[in-house]
């Protein structure tokens, strides 16, 4: 999607910012000791060149835990967010 796009853009700086931001997760992959995982996108849609183990996932799970941004985003049980539309029209959404 667009906001992935442009989070990938900011996130890794490069030209090609899905390329750029699933480089940066295998450089984490690896400094985690994650020898069975890799990644070529972002958002966690099917390709055949994602693949890791549910032991690695896992431990990512747990490094992941460590991060106090991480951790407060995952627990937070709602969230709403209002969205605007063509036209002006504007809705809450609630996750």
């Amino acid at each position: 999607t667009r906001y992935q796009y442009d989070e990938a853009r900011h996130l890794s700086g490069e030209t090609d910012p899905l390329a750029g931001f699933a480089a940066a997760m295998n450089q984490a992959s690896e400094q985690l000791g994650l020898v069975h995982s890799h990644w070529t996108n972002p958002n966690g849609l099917p390709d055949p060149e994602n693949h890791s183990t549910a032991n690695e996932l896992g431990k990512l799970s747990v490094a992941a835990m460590q991060l106090e941004d991480f951790h407060r985003y995952v627990g937070t049980r709602r969230y709403t967010l209002r969205v605007a539309g063509p036209g002006g029209y504007q809705r809450d959404v609630t996750w």
